[in-house]
């Protein structure tokens, strides 16, 4: 069971769900729970989890060059290493010698469209 940014549900929600998870009410052997949440967001709710009952795991934002270079890998392109450098010494470039006008848009998406 995956509940993606969990702590979007207002606290005592995020609260009753928690302790049903944690009463055993439900057969852990045969499901995992996956909660994820963006903590530092506006209107989300902190959510503070047992470490005793629950396995917690922190995964921070991965590098846009590796994953610039994946993609140019999975589209075929050998020389895939150093595209990917280039096009985010481009994107870098851009994002600093630019206006921050709301056009200019540098996110993922745009690096998918780019690739």
């Amino acid at each position: 069971m995956c509940m993606d940014e969990f702590n979007r549900i207002p606290i005592e929600g995020i609260e009753d769900l928690l302790k049903h998870f944690a009463s055993g009410h439900l057969p852990k052997q045969e499901t995992g729970y996956f909660i994820t949440h963006n903590p530092g967001y506006a209107g989300r709710s902190h959510v503070q989890l047992n470490p005793h009952e629950w396995m917690v795991n922190h995964i921070s934002v991965p590098s846009v060059n590796e994953i610039a270079q994946i993609m140019l890998a999975t589209a075929g392109f050998h020389s895939y290493e150093e595209m990917g450098t280039r096009l985010m010494k481009w994107q870098y470039n851009s994002i600093w010698k630019l206006s921050k006008a709301d056009q200019y848009n540098w996110d993922l998406r745009i690096v998918r469209q780019i690739i």
